[in-house]
């Protein structure tokens, strides 16, 4: 996982949120406007986030091709530690794990003080 999100999801996302947004991306010289960002924003990442883990976790479990060739890796571990939480198969990181947390930010157009959170 340390080479996968560094070289594969980062520059990934970034360049799906460039081709969504475009010119119009938020950028650090942007005037960050808490009342927009926190109350209208935030919100919505989470429940993006909450959502998106939950409907990706669901399919890997509901599919059984899904399940057994990326998710099982996850439930190698019997015990449950912290480390089994993030314990996964690259492509269950990158799209059940990194993709629920980049899908609000991307969605909102958020400030990157805001994506931060």
């Amino acid at each position: 996982m340390l080479l996968v999100a560094p070289l594969v999801s980062v520059p990934l996302y970034e360049t799906l949120w460039d081709r969504i947004h475009g010119s119009k991306r938020l950028t650090d010289e942007d005037e960050w406007v808490w009342q927009i960002e926190v109350m209208q924003k935030l919100p919505i990442h989470f429940l993006a986030t909450e959502v998106g883990f939950y409907t990706i976790h669901f399919a890997m479990h509901s599919w059984p091709p899904l399940y057994q060739h990326v998710h099982k890796i996850h439930h190698r571990f019997q015990a449950p530690t912290a480390m089994t939480s993030v314990y996964a198969h690259p492509l269950e990181f990158l799209v059940g794990n990194l993709l629920p947390i980049y899908l609000g930010p991307i969605m909102t157009n958020a400030h990157p003080l805001t994506s931060y959170f």
